[in-house]
């Protein structure tokens, strides 16, 4: 209970509401969020409405500019305003902790590995000088596992930025200014095609996830809403589904 409610508390923060009105509402509650009104962290671009929904319920969290475009909630506007944005499945940590025995956690050292798996992974991505910067902020976190295979990385975790963590501040629906400690950790996963179907994710995931519940993290999950090798994995770790939210930028409207 204690992690769904920790989950609530980083899901309701970043809606701009208060935890007591998580879901509570019948009708659509709408909130001016400040916080979409510069890029979020780990997000691709620009994002100015943010549809929360679960069980027929809807938060609807928009920025400045995405006030101006409210009339399109009217009627049947929410579901279509769904079907036109990126939807995401988030899920909170349910499970009794996961344990693997074959995943190590990755060091500097692996870096030129980790460079090697990345490319394999992701073909065609063109310049990577980025990736040496990001691959030791998650080794200095203890958020990088992987196994080896054939003298190579098979499988890897990651863990992209979050919109709001470490210290946030800011104020709620309810005007309350915020002061509130974030240590959450969102869990990525990357296999190599020539090794999945053997349980490697689930085997680097569930060291991951047992690393951050030992240091008092919350592990998070999301998956887009048609990715079912995804949602199936995160099920199978112990997560369960607490929401989805749909992100829309204007230019899509």
């Amino acid at each position: 209970m204690e992690l769904l409610n920790k989950t609530i508390e980083y899901y309701s923060t970043l809606a701009g509401i208060s935890t007591e009105n998580f879901f509570t509402s019948d009708t659509p509650l709408f909130v001016r969020n400040s916080l979409l009104d510069k890029p979020l962290k780990g997000y691709g671009g620009p994002v100015d409405i943010l549809i929360f929904h679960r069980d027929g319920k809807y938060i609807i969290s928009y920025s400045q500019r995405g006030e101006g475009f409210l009339q399109i909630f009217e009627g049947n506007g929410i579901e279509q305003a769904i079907a036109a944005g990126g939807t995401k499945v988030k899920y909170y940590y349910n499970g009794n902790e996961a344990h693997s025995n074959n995943a190590v956690m990755l060091t500097e050292k692996d870096y030129p590995d980790y460079l090697d798996f990345f490319k394999s992974c992701n073909p065609g991505c063109g310049e990577v000088e980025w990736l040496h910067g990001y691959f030791s902020e998650i080794v200095q976190k203890g958020r990088c596992f992987g196994i080896y295979r054939n003298g190579k990385i098979a499988a890897a975790t990651d863990s992209p930025d979050l919109p709001v963590s470490g210290e946030h501040f800011g104020e709620n629906d309810c005007g309350e200014n915020l002061t509130v400690k974030m240590d959450f950790a969102e869990i990525g996963i990357n296999t190599l095609p020539e090794f999945r179907r053997q349980g490697l994710a689930y085997e680097v995931c569930a060291a991951l996830i047992s690393s951050l519940l030992s240091k008092g993290t919350i592990p998070l999950w999301s998956a887009a809403s048609d990715n079912i090798a995804s949602r199936k994995l995160a099920e199978k770790l112990g997560f369960k589904e607490l929401m989805r939210v749909t992100e829309i930028s204007l230019p899509l409207l």
